[in-house]
Parts: structure tokens; sequence; C-alpha cells
């Protein structure tokens, strides 16, 4: 295992309720000095505060132009203060309507200069129906519990993440990673050893 600590922004990616936030904060705690940082409360600071319902209903063309606009300024000034930078954050955010669905595409190919690898988390659509369960059991806020949206949602985000990568937007290292009931202590074991040796 090299000594070396990790550099750049490293992401965590996937649909609500995989426990791509648990993961990234687990990572965390390994490496001190790392910034931390969670797109979806990026993205309600840079919109006032507004909740998810309300972002959701911006015009997407301005919104992923100030996303992009803000997430650039934030990796350049990160990755300045700090060596490694751990950001959890979707790529393609489902929003539903009666019975549409369109999906924002959260990336921009700018973040390329600052990725260092990116991990999308996947697990078995009933398991994330259950925590996103326990979540809105929680939190009182309202989340889509439909196991077949939560598949294809997951299916589409998997996809465009090997996209990205054979494009030669994501590094070769990003990975697609299965989490499972109880699997998240193992899982961060793993990305902290992937981390340390890159």
């Amino acid at each position: 295992m090299s000594s070396r600590s990790p550099e750049g922004v490293w992401m965590f990616m996937g649909v609500n309720g995989v426990g791509k936030s648990t993961l990234a904060s687990d990572v965390a705690t390994a490496f001190p000095d790392a910034l931390r940082l969670n797109g979806s409360a990026e993205l309600r600071r840079l919109f006032g505060g507004v909740s998810r319902e309300e972002l959701e209903r911006l015009d997407p063309a301005q919104k992923l132009g100030r996303r992009a606009a803000h997430f650039l300024e934030l990796f350049r000034r990160a990755t300045a203060d700090h060596k490694l930078v751990l950001m959890d954050t979707h790529l393609l955010v489902p929003i539903r309507s009666d019975d549409s669905v369109r999906y924002e595409n959260t990336w921009h190919d700018g973040y390329s200069a600052f990725v260092a690898g990116a991990f999308m988390l996947t697990a078995d659509p009933r398991d994330i129906s259950a925590w996103r369960a326990l979540d809105q059991e929680r939190t009182g806020r309202t989340r889509d519990l439909a196991a077949e949206n939560i598949a294809i949602d997951q299916e589409l985000n998997v996809a465009e993440f090997r996209t990205l990568i054979d494009r030669e937007a994501l590094p070769p290292n990003s990975q697609i990673i299965e989490n499972g009931d109880g699997l998240l202590p193992y899982i961060g074991a793993r990305v902290l050893s992937y981390l340390e040796a890159a």
C-alpha cells in the first residue's frame, strides 16, 4: 500500500438512497485533511436553500449552467486548499411528474480536469426502496419507493457512468461497486484501500 495521500476530486455517485453519502463520510474519516462535499447541499446553497422539490422545478438549462460554473469554481478552490476532495453527487437525476419522467444529466466535461476517480454505487432496487422507506420515516421527506422506478434510474445511471469512462471524461480507474445490506463497512474498506494505492 502506498504511503502517499490520494489527491484530487473523488466522486461517489448513485441514485438516492443507495448509500453514497454514508460511504463518502466513512471514507472521509480516514483522511482528516480531506474536504467533504455534498452535491445536493451545494446546489441548495447555490439556489438559495431551496428544497429538493423546488430545485427540480427550476429551468433545467439555467440550473445546469449555474451548477457547472459553481462546481468548477468549487473544485478550483477546493483542490488549491486540499489535496483530497470527496464528493457525493448525482449523475442522472430523475424528475417525475404524473406518468412522465425526464432525466437531468448533471455531468460537465470541465469536471474531468479535477476528477481523479469516481465510484458508482449500486444495489438491489428492493434494498434501495427499503432504505428510502426508512429515510422517509425518519425525515418525513417523500421518496419514490417503487422498485421498478429505482431499477430503471439505476440502469440509466450505470450506462451513463460507463459512457463517461469510455469517452475518457472519467478516469479509467473509476469503478461500479455493488452495495448490499450490511456490506457498507466492507465497501468502505475496499474504497479506502483503493484510494491509498492510487
